[in-house]
């Protein structure tokens, strides 16, 4: 289970889960969805997210089975970081770790939607 604060505007790129189905439950603000919405993406489904509003959103999602997405996280960012802190912008050497923890926790980060 990972709890997620999003900054307005803020979101991850397009990716898939290709061992796990995710599942999200806004708890506050909105993300094209309203707080208390469920959303449920199952494995190897495309999926993204965004928030739109002027304020912060915060989420809970998990995953089954668990472990991949988990381990992802874990390897990709720097918990050491204040969750509720806007995140750090990406530059190459956290670009690189994410993509390098998404190939071995069957993750992949596809390129944002045309248009």
């Amino acid at each position: 289970m990972l709890e997620w604060a999003v900054p307005p505007g803020a979101g991850p790129p397009p990716y898939i889960h290709h061992d796990q189905a995710e599942t999200f439950y806004v708890v506050e603000g909105q993300l094209e969805v309203r707080a208390g919405d469920f959303l449920h993406v199952s494995k190897g489904s495309p999926h993204s997210f965004i928030n739109r509003s002027q304020a912060p959103a915060k989420l809970i999602a998990t995953f089954v089975p668990a472990g991949n997405a988990e381990k992802f996280f874990r390897e990709a960012m720097d918990e050491t970081t204040d969750r509720n802190a806007t995140p750090p912008s990406l530059d190459d050497a956290m670009i690189q770790r994410m993509m390098a923890a998404a190939e071995r926790n069957g993750v992949e980060i596809l390129p944002p939607p045309q248009g």
